[in-house]
């Protein structure tokens, strides 16, 4: 009786999942897809987490187009990884743990106090998620690394997360398939939905990269180490067609410090690709249109950077004064922006998270924010004696961040929040497990006996 009934209500319950999903087969892949990561859930997380790393940069087409209502794959994903999260955080040593507090605590309460704040309850519940979930990949990130096989094993896993996107996006030059942006032309988007998060990733992914080649891991194959430098120049071809000038800017900042600190001969190496990507006609085009005009919604002839600008000032000079300290609530400002922006024409983005942060969350918001970033900053300077190339990438992983934030929305890149904040994450577990390596070694030297005469008498 107990089967039937449970048939019966699976009958029942898959009539009205067909009419919710409106006919879209993705939609209905959805169902199967979240009884899968439910039983992986429960009998394998760390494969579930292995397999979610690999494919979260290449589903987001997949993820859009399943969405029924509120609810998702998306939200499944975040729900999980939050969860593993908490389940992870006992095995996080002392010391990550103080790190993890030190950064994230602060700020997460701070956007606790931001969805109250909230007049839309439900859609800042949604984007505080969303945020705490790149948190939760970091705290994740944080367990996984107890050796140096752990570091190699995640850094060849985000490597190979990336053949999809990229390869994706280089399959769009080739076909002539890229989407049309207006007066931008044409521009490379991979399997993201906008050309900007292309753009982000690449830089990530570069860094990674030559993060692979340099790094003293010899569990990591000459052979990878060889052939990634045509791998680079592919994913800095498809970081060119995104046609995203903030991402061009942060990859030369990088590019130009790692040269100056560790191999000057880089900087040979930054002038030929620069003076090559020069010689092509569209990278010419969007450098020189800078300053033209464009026209933003058929109210006027902006170029993109003087938009941004005006849309900072009209936000910050329509907040009340007595907001300045805790703000509107996470998501106020797309939701007022048609109200103090009329070029916005509907509901526009800060294109700044500074900006944005100030008005959600107020002073003490944006302060923790940039709290938690000096935080991390603080502790991959004091990593520097241990390894310093590779606290250098991490150092410019958080920089390369903090710069992409100037001009664009990034609490909204879901895919390559969880991309940055894992590569992080394992990046300064590793210099954690190196530290106390280093720290063993010393104590093992300071307690061992002087080798003497009297000594050696005495051992026989």
């Amino acid at each position: 009786m107990l089967m039937v009934l449970v048939s019966l209500f699976a009958g029942l319950a898959s009539i009205i999942f067909v009419v919710i999903a409106h006919g879209s087969y993705k939609a209905l892949l959805g169902l199967p897809a979240l009884m899968i990561l439910g039983m992986m859930f429960v009998f394998n997380r760390n494969l579930l987490f292995l397999l979610i790393i690999v494919s979260r940069v290449s589903i987001d087409p997949f993820i859009l187009s399943s969405k029924m209502g509120a609810l998702g794959l998306g939200s499944v994903l975040n729900f999980l990884i939050i969860v593993m999260a908490i389940l992870a955080y006992p095995k996080i040593s002392t010391q990550l743990k103080k790190i993890l507090k030190d950064s994230w605590l602060v700020f997460f309460m701070m956007l606790i106090l931001a969805v109250v704040f909230s007049s839309d309850f439900l859609t800042s519940l949604k984007i505080f998620i969303n945020i705490i979930a790149g948190g939760a990949v970091f705290t994740i990130a944080l367990s996984l690394i107890k050796n140096e096989h752990d570091y190699a094993k995640w850094l060849k896993v985000t490597l190979l997360s990336s053949l999809v996107p990229i390869g994706y996006a280089l399959s769009e030059k080739i076909l002539g398939s890229a989407q049309f942006f207006g007066s931008e032309g044409y521009r490379l988007q991979g399997t993201f939905y906008h050309p900007n998060v292309l753009g982000f990733y690449s830089v990530l992914m570069i860094t990674v990269c030559l993060l692979i080649i340099k790094v003293d891991i010899k569990i990591v194959s000459n052979f990878i180490k060889k052939t990634l430098p045509i791998y680079i120049l592919l994913i800095f071809a498809a970081l060119l067609f995104t046609k995203t000038r903030s991402a061009w800017a942060a990859c030369f900042v990088f590019a130009f410090f790692y040269g100056l600190i560790f191999e000057r001969k880089y900087l040979v190496y930054i002038a030929i690709m620069m003076a090559g990507a020069l010689c092509i006609p569209e990278v010419q085009d969007r450098l020189l249109n800078v300053q033209e005009g464009q026209a933003v919604w058929g109210h006027g002839h902006l170029n993109s950077y003087s938009w941004r600008k005006m849309i900072w000032e009209a936000g910050l000079t329509w907040m009340s004064p007595e907001r300045y300290f805790f703000g509107y609530g996470l998501e106020s400002f797309i939701n007022n922006s048609s109200t103090f922006f009329t070029l916005a024409g509907t509901g526009r983005g800060a294109h700044n998270i500074y900006v944005q942060l100030f008005f959600e969350t107020g002073f003490f918001g944006l302060a923790s924010y940039l709290y938690m970033n000096f935080s991390l900053l603080k502790h991959l300077l004091n990593y520097y004696r241990v390894q310093a190339f590779v606290a250098f990438i991490g150092i410019a992983l958080i920089i390369e961040y903090g710069l992409f934030a100037y001009s664009d929305n990034m609490f909204g890149y879901l895919s390559f929040n969880w991309s940055y904040w894992f590569v992080l994450g394992i990046t300064i577990a590793y210099l954690e497990v190196k530290s106390k390596a280093i720290k063993v070694a010393e104590e093992i030297d300071q307690n061992a006996e002087p080798v003497t005469s009297i000594n050696i008498k005495r051992r026989k």
